[in-house]
C-alpha cells in the first residue's frame, strides 16, 4: 500500500513563491546589476563629445563627433533595454 502525503495548497503556493523569489533575485542581479554605472559612463561620454563639439568647428570634426554620439546614444538604449 502507498501513502501519499497531502500538502495544504498553501503551503506549495508558498514555496513555489520563494522559489520564483530567488530566480527572480538572481535574473535581476545578472540583468541590472551594472546599469547605473553604464548610464553614468554613457552620459560622460556625450558630455565629452558636446565639448569637443563647441570647442571644434571644422565641419569633418563635426561630422565625425557626431557620429561618435550617435554610436554612444545607440549604446546606451542597447544597454537600457537588456
Amino acid at each position: 500500500m502507498v501513502s501519499q502525503v497531502v500538502e495544504c495548497p498553501r503551503l506549495v503556493l508558498q514555496k513555489k513563491i520563494q522559489c520564483l523569489k530567488l530566480i527572480h533575485k538572481d535574473w535581476n542581479k545578472n540583468v541590472f546589476e551594472n546599469i547605473h554605472k553604464a548610464m553614468e559612463d554613457h552620459k560622460k561620454s556625450l558630455a565629452s563629445i558636446k565639448l569637443d563639439i563647441a570647442r571644434s568647428f571644422s565641419p569633418r570634426d563635426i561630422s565625425n563627433l557626431l557620429a561618435q554620439e550617435k554610436s554612444i546614444y545607440e549604446a546606451l538604449n542597447k544597454s537600457l533595454d537588456c
